[in-house]
């Protein structure tokens, strides 16, 4: 079972007692989209009613690292961003609007100064 296999038993367990609105998980990557060339990977992706609910967002992410120890920052992406085809394994920059630190704080992207990050207070 691969890491990315484990965690997704995790999500799927959260989705099914309704901890989480929805997610999807994605199979290993080849081609044009690998991360690093000789090697593949994949994401989950984890989805809320309203990424303006900053309240829901925090608590999404809250419930993910209550149950499955995920060991760095957890960035929150919209469907707009992805529709527009950004991605930051793509060499897109700023693409994610929120982040989830191991401390279990949120921070959201400056809407002006694009690489700040300013603390959200949920």
């Amino acid at each position: 079972m691969t890491d990315l296999d484990y965690a997704w038993q995790f999500i799927k367990r959260l989705v099914k007692n309704n901890e989480l609105y929805a997610a999807k998980c994605s199979t290993g990557w080849e081609g044009e989209y690998v991360a690093k060339p000789g090697s593949s990977s994949g994401v989950i992706c984890c989805y809320t009613y309203d990424y303006t609910d900053k309240n829901d967002v925090k608590r999404a992410a809250d419930v993910i690292r209550g149950v499955y120890y995920y060991p760095t920052n957890m960035f929150y992406k919209t469907d707009n961003v992805t529709y527009a085809g950004r991605y930051r394994h793509l060499g897109d920059k700023f693409v994610s609007t929120y982040k989830h630190t191991l401390d279990n704080k949120m921070y959201e992207r400056d809407p002006v100064i694009r690489y700040q990050w300013n603390l959200v207070n949920v």
